[in-house]
């Protein structure tokens, strides 16, 4: 048999007949999803589903003077966790105000852990007088099958 060169991209779905190609001809890794029909590929387990409740949650520290930070700190409720947050002073900003902390809290401060709160302290750069920081934090709660990998009902234990 005469070996020949075939020209690139000359060879389609057209030119070749029903199994013409066979594992055996197809580099391991060279397929992409987008070589397949999508009822063709297998589906992977079901995840479990994420937050199913998002609240901002608020808190309020004391009247702060002018040129002194004031601070507070915001916190989820139950089994919520925090996934951001940020603070402010009520009513109109100023464009001195500064904040010098804004970060996620947990029980075990110094240690890390599941941030459940929100603190911040900010500067009051207005001189007209106290004014109150507020934190906020955005608060999640995960579906009971989320907290369990088990869905409602069902216990993890066996």
């Amino acid at each position: 048999m005469r070996a020949f060169k075939v020209p690139r991209g000359s060879v389609g779905r057209a030119q070749l007949r029903p199994g013409a190609v066979q594992s055996d001809n197809v580099k391991d890794g060279s397929l992409l999803t987008r070589d397949f029909n999508p009822s063709d590929l297998p589906k992977g387990p079901k995840g479990d589903p994420g937050a199913t409740n998002v609240v901002i949650r608020a808190s309020t520290g004391l009247a702060t003077p002018p040129g002194q930070i004031g601070s507070t700190i915001a916190t989820c409720q139950g089994d919520e966790r925090a996934t951001g947050g940020s603070g402010s002073f009520a009513g109109d900003p100023d464009a001195n105000d500064r904040i010098v902390i804004s970060r996620p809290s947990s029980r075990q401060d110094a240690g890390g852990g599941t941030p459940i709160r929100w603190e911040v302290a900010i500067v009051n750069g207005n001189p007209a007088g106290p004014r109150t920081p507020t934190a906020y934090v955005v608060c999640v709660a995960l579906s009971e099958r989320g907290r369990t990998g088990q869905p409602i009902g069902q216990s993890s234990r066996r």
